[in-house]
């Protein structure tokens, strides 16, 4: 030991020898003194770093402060979000759900975050069984904004697995959902219906039908990013369905045009790459 109160082991067994003879319950308290004592330091601090949740997440887990873990934890997934780490966020909302009772408000949208990570991983299996897990819950609850990104997302993972009926099935369904909501996610929805119908599935007619939709919500919008997806989509159909490149390059133009003015890199090198 030192002055400070710190102490140092030559060995972590031996370490873990003084720890097992704790009690449990009395290791749950220090659990929670010492994340409340770090919850204090941290809160001081401009920065809250991904390791400074887990280590908030981990200590809380141990106490009997489920509340507390469960918060930690999400953050801590929210930071490695942000930061790429898609497999260390997916451990960090698995110890959050672990800690939030199902019936709890925020189970479902917790489930939606898990769904997303997963995919980004391309944990499409585990994307999947997330997403459908979100949608019930969501839909039970009446959340019906993020039942529809669930609804969405389960279409995409199931795209993403080669279930492409159960992809279709799951993405009509978010439409269906979607119809009722203010949100104009409708038209990424019907963009990518659109291009698992024409492209994947051989039914250029329906594709082409889900395309002019979301090319005429997409105006309505105002929104330059929504209508460069549709004309997008839209070029795509043209080409599958007549092969007429003339006005499918028209239509990619059009939309370069719309990225170039909303500054989204990643739908610019979309664009481009289908020009």
């Amino acid at each position: 030991g030192d002055s400070a109160g710190m102490f140092t082991f030559n060995h972590d067994m031996i370490r873990e020898c003084l720890y097992t003879e704790v009690s449990t319950s009395r290791r749950k308290r220090l659990h929670e003194t010492i994340g409340k004592v770090l919850e204090e330091r941290y809160s001081q601090e401009h920065v809250q770093s991904m390791a400074h949740f887990s280590e908030l997440a981990f200590h809380f887990a141990q106490s009997n402060d489920r509340k507390r873990s469960a918060i930690y934890s999400q953050q801590a997934a929210e930071q490695a979000l942000h930061s790429s780490a898609f497999k260390e966020a997916m451990a960090h909302y698995h110890v959050a759900l672990k800690y939030i009772d199902a019936d709890n408000e925020h189970h479902g949208k917790l489930m939606l975050d898990l769904g997303k990570t997963a995919l980004l991983a391309g944990a499409e299996s585990e994307a999947v069984n997330a997403y459908q897990k979100a949608l019930d819950c969501l839909s039970r609850s009446g959340q019906l904004e993020a039942a529809v990104q669930a609804a969405h997302g389960l279409g995409l993972a199931q795209w993403h697995c080669d279930n492409l009926l159960a992809a279709r099935k799951a993405l009509e369904h978010a439409l269906d959902l979607s119809r009722d909501c203010q949100g104009m996610e409708i038209v990424s929805i019907l963009v990518d219906l659109s291009t698992l119908l024409t492209t994947y599935m051989g039914l250029p007619i329906e594709g082409m039908n889900y395309a002019q939709q979301a090319l005429e919500r997409a105006n309505l919008s105002g929104d330059n990013l929504l209508k460069a997806e549709a004309l997008r989509a839209t070029a795509g159909k043209l080409y599958s369905s007549s092969h007429d490149i003339v006005a499918a390059s028209r239509s990619l133009e059009q939309a370069l045009t719309f990225v170039e003015a909303s500054n989204e890199p990643l739908e610019v090198a979309a664009c481009r790459f289908y020009l």
